[in-house]
């Protein structure tokens, strides 16, 4: 047999070696797939979180695929008629990595907010988080690919220090130019985060043009949504809202002291303002849409005033929304038992007092 004749045997041998090393490597990825899939899985459905099942789910094909990929590396440095190749390869096997590495992370990164979406924001019943988790995954994807792009001009032999000098000179500049959009988007991915409203929350703020109420329709990535009880809405940028002054109605609970102030003559029997009133707050607990009927009612006396004896009535409303419709029915029902009873509500008087020299 002739020297060229060996050597062609040999690269024939190498090359099937080769072959050999990556049908391997690849049945064994198979394996170690199958036992994630059914022997991994049956361990990780004994948690009470179901994480672990989402993780494992992502790296199935990272993982076959990883080592097909590292199997089909081994294969090529042993043929023999590549060894003048191997810087090259080198390289390349680099990019494959740097590029294998992202789909597995952008891989993991979903599963982790799939498994949020899944199980923890079911417990917050809103959909806000759920909005601005979509945006926070795609800036996450965003930077994953940016390092990578960066790590493969690296790769490449590229400098990218003066890349990411003038990149950061850029996004400075950017991040100037879009101040207000970005502190608004941030001040609303704080009031998320911080649960101090929820949409369908009554609130009233302190917003530049006045006092506003309203229910939040919503929150989103630049401005929020009050609905007012007219049925308009009022858009505040978020943030001025998370910098305001917020009274939430509905927190701790949406229950809440509706306060009426009456004013009664002097001439009035007190004790009856008295006994009539709490009657009144009671039936319009019983009896009006918005009161919770078992509460107390309750009636404090405020004040001499200069034609009236003030007094306050506190009823207590199932929901702030309610309480126009409440003190509308209750302040007919209270006038309609004055009359009855001949409880005057006088108008305002002044006397005045002629001094004669």
């Amino acid at each position: 047999m002739e020297f060229r004749e060996v050597i062609q045997t040999l690269h024939q041998y190498d090359i099937i070696g080769a072959v050999i090393i990556v049908i391997a490597t690849y049945i064994f990825g198979i394996i170690v797939k199958l036992f994630i899939r059914h022997i991994a899985k049956k361990l990780t459905k004994k948690t009470k979180t179901s994480l672990d099942d989402e993780l494992l789910q992502a790296m199935e094909k990272p993982i076959l695929w990883g080592i097909t990929i590292i199997g089909v590396f081994i294969a090529m440095f042993t043929v023999s008629v590549l060894d003048a190749y191997h810087s090259k390869i080198f390289v390349f096997g680099k990019i494959v990595g740097i590029l294998w590495g992202c789909w597995a992370v952008i891989r993991i990164i979903k599963a982790l907010f799939n498994w949020y979406k899944d199980e923890i924001s079911v417990m917050t019943k809103t959909e806000m988080d759920d909005k601005y988790m979509h945006i926070f995954q795609r800036v996450i994807n965003i930077a994953i690919f940016a390092v990578a792009s960066m790590l493969l001009l690296s790769a490449l032999g590229i400098q990218i220090t003066p890349l990411i000098a003038s990149l950061g000179i850029g996004g400075l500049a950017i991040a100037l130019a879009l101040k207000d959009t970005l502190e608004n988007f941030f001040s609303g991915f704080y009031m998320i985060s911080d649960r101090a409203v929820e949409i369908g929350d009554y609130v009233e703020i302190e917003a530049p043009a006045g006092t506003v109420k309203g229910h939040i329709e919503d929150i989103g990535w630049r401005t929020s949504k009050l609905k007012t009880l007219t049925n308009n809405y009022v858009i505040v940028p978020n943030s001025q809202f998370a910098n305001a002054t917020v009274i939430n109605y509905q927190a701790p609970k949406p229950e809440m002291s509706l306060v009426i102030p009456v004013g009664v003559s002097y001439d009035s029997d007190l004790d009856l303002v008295e006994k009539v009133t709490l009657e009144v707050i009671e039936q319009t607990h019983k009896n009006v849409d918005g009161g919770v009927k078992d509460a107390k009612p309750i009636i404090r006396f405020k004040e001499f005033a200069d034609s009236s004896i003030n007094l306050i009535a506190i009823i207590r409303i199932k929901d702030p929304a309610k309480q126009g419709f409440v003190r509308h029915e209750f302040i007919k029902m209270l006038k309609k038992r004055y009359d009855k009873e001949g409880i005057d509500i006088p108008f305002p008087i002044r006397t005045v007092h002629m001094h004669n020299k």
